[in-house]
């Protein structure tokens, strides 16, 4: 920090190490104009909070890049509660995608991806099918904390990944849902939010987001459908995200369009 005011650089402040990595490997022909900054990552804790509190608190030359998450989703079709984006006037985020995951392979099409490194299509399709159907999931877990500020539902989302790999065709709306309701903590919160979440809802909200023209990438998170890869696909290998990094710090058109947009608040 100290060495990017000593010369006059900006800070560009990210959210974890994938973050950090991509930006520090894209940028290293910038490397006179931005330092790039990661968080370390707390387990179970996302640092978004805290990069849009720093950046927003600070009087240096600071610009933070952050996830969207579900915020663009939430904010686009929810009118019960009160808009979050834009973050900030020097944060930048995701848009439209969840995650810079899932920015990535919206340059080269979600299904075009998976067929890169998985063969069979019915895997594929249980893919993209349970990726969709956590997503709704992930995006009323959303809405319920910003509706409710204080309140967090403790949902095991992982259990999905894990179970899934044990037995990857338990796949339909009803075997998440049991999945989760199953793993999750057993309190009121947790118990209303599955009452209210049901298969109907979860099929109706899958429609919503259809007839308002958000694809994929807007309510499906990255991180979901790497793990996804690994239970349903079968993919044993480690480094995928890795790889779908390298992958996006080679793509020169989201590589221009990342740094045209960090230098207009530059």
């Amino acid at each position: 920090w100290n060495r990017a005011r000593r010369k006059n650089r900006i800070l560009l402040l990210v959210e974890g190490n994938f973050d950090k990595a991509f930006f520090s490997s894209f940028l290293k022909s910038s490397r006179d104009v931005f330092d790039v900054l990661g968080l370390d990552n707390e387990k179970g804790r996302s640092n978004k909070e805290d990069v849009i509190s720093f950046v927003n608190k600070s009087e240096q030359s600071v610009i933070g890049f952050v996830d969207s998450d579900f915020d663009y989703v939430v904010d686009m079709i929810q009118d019960d509660i009160e808009k979050v984006r834009p973050y900030g006037d020097q944060i930048l985020d995701t848009e439209k995608c969840t995650d810079l995951n899932m920015l990535i392979i919206s340059k080269m099409n979600l299904e075009d991806y998976l067929q890169k490194n998985i063969s069979d299509k019915s895997k594929i399709e249980q893919i993209v099918q349970v990726s969709r159907i956590i997503g709704v999931i992930r995006f009323y877990k959303r809405h319920y904390e910003r509706k409710n500020p204080g309140e967090i539902l403790h949902l095991k989302l992982s259990s999905i990944h894990e179970a899934l790999t044990e037995r990857p065709n338990k796949c339909s709306i009803n075997d998440i849902r049991s999945i989760l309701s199953r793993k999750s903590s057993n309190n009121s919160n947790n118990s209303f939010f599955f009452n209210k979440i049901t298969e109907e809802k979860i099929n109706k909200t899958l429609v919503r987001f259809t007839n308002n023209k958000l694809d994929i990438y807007s309510f499906v998170n990255g991180h979901d459908i790497t793990k996804l890869m690994k239970s349903i696909g079968g993919i044993e290998k480690r480094n995928i995200e890795t790889e779908l990094r390298k992958i996006g710090e080679n793509n020169e058109n989201l590589c221009k369009e990342i740094y045209s947009r960090l230098i207009s608040l530059s």
